[in-house]
């Protein structure tokens, strides 16, 4: 007869494509931050200065870089509320790994997942504690459509980061397997 491992031993032995996916999505998240500090970020840039950054065209009229210092959530919503932003993705990302514990490792969609919204939650967390915000650097180089007439449609899209792609992608991921889950136990029923 085997001992089942720990609750923490399993999560760390059995979960290992939640961890490659949380390490890549993390690397790839700091890594191009510190890109875009290094060559978007203007070199008079100061936190609370309004001074307009340049953005540099990627794609001509779609996708451009744009240096941001967002010190809110989404939308800048909650603009200067670091220490409730921090705690409140601290504790959205004990959720992720509870739930990535719980979740069979047969279950490999739902694994990646989670992997990629706790990635985009540390990397987003990480700047928040180190920088008092986050840095943004992506962004869609063309008007929204309906902005004119529809008074809470801004009229560009906001800047954005890595993270924010990785947590995205993950909820898209996560909704598709709670689908799949849902068919299958129809079907079984």
């Amino acid at each position: 007869m085997t001992a089942k491992p720990s609750a923490i031993k399993a999560l760390f032995t059995e979960k290992l494509l939640f961890w490659g996916v949380l390490l890549g999505g993390l690397v790839s998240d700091i890594g191009s931050k510190m890109w875009a500090e290094a060559t978007i970020k203007p070199d008079a840039w100061e936190l609370g200065t309004r001074i307009p950054t340049p953005k540099f065209a990627f794609i001509e009229g779609v996708l451009a870089w744009k240096w941001a210092a967002n010190i809110g959530a989404a939308f800048s919503m909650l603009a200067g509320q670091t220490v409730l932003l921090s705690t409140v993705g601290f504790i959205a990302l004990l959720g992720v790994l509870w739930y990535a514990h719980q979740t069979p490792k047969s279950d490999r969609l739902m694994l990646v997942s989670l992997g990629l919204i706790a990635s985009g939650a540390i990397g987003n967390v990480f700047d928040r504690v180190t920088r008092g915000y986050v840095r943004d650097f992506i962004f869609f180089d063309f008007e929204l459509p309906f902005h004119e007439s529809v008074s809470f449609i801004p009229k560009y899209y906001p800047v954005y980061n890595v993270a924010d792609i990785w947590i995205l992608v993950g909820a898209v991921c996560l909704l598709i397997a709670g689908y799949r889950a849902e068919k299958l136990a129809a079907a079984q029923a």
